[in-house]
């Protein structure tokens, strides 16, 4: 499989961890995705930044224990670049759900995964996802192609 095969089937596996629909979410379907070592990942969903370093704390911190219900579909294609051993990923996607206390929510993120080549696969050792508007989202992706 070719390296831009394995990283779309590692976005694809990545997306459908978090498109749980009312199904318990199961954070260790992501963890074959990430780096055993130290890992960066920059978050600010909940209204605050969330700094992680390593795939434990990004299982303890989230856990989505706060919605009934949770789904993402990306908005367009992930863009795609390798070089050597090192890619780079930058995706955006919609979500929507159902709050615990019964509030529609809905959020887009603009996403970037750092992927390196780790033996005969490529992991994910840098995640920044920042939160916008579906609407907001959708007009970036129109007007860079």
């Amino acid at each position: 499989m070719t390296p831009h095969a394995q990283i779309t089937e590692g976005m694809n596996t990545w997306f459908a961890a978090w498109n749980i629909g009312t199904n318990p979410f199961d954070v260790e379907k992501l963890r074959p995705l990430f780096s055993t070592g130290e890992i960066h990942v920059v978050d600010n969903f909940d209204d605050k930044v969330v700094v992680l370093k390593s795939f434990d704390e990004y299982a303890r911190t989230w856990t989505l224990s706060g919605f009934r219900s949770w789904s993402i579909a990306p908005i367009g294609e992930p863009q795609i670049r390798i070089s050597g051993d090192l890619a780079v990923v930058t995706f955006a996607f919609a979500g929507e759900g159902i709050s615990t206390s019964g509030d529609k929510v809905s959020a887009a993120q603009h996403g970037t995964h750092v992927w390196v080549r780790e033996g005969d696969g490529w992991r994910i050792v840098h995640e920044h996802l920042t939160t916008d508007t579906v609407e907001n989202a959708m007009k970036s992706l129109n007007s860079a192609a």
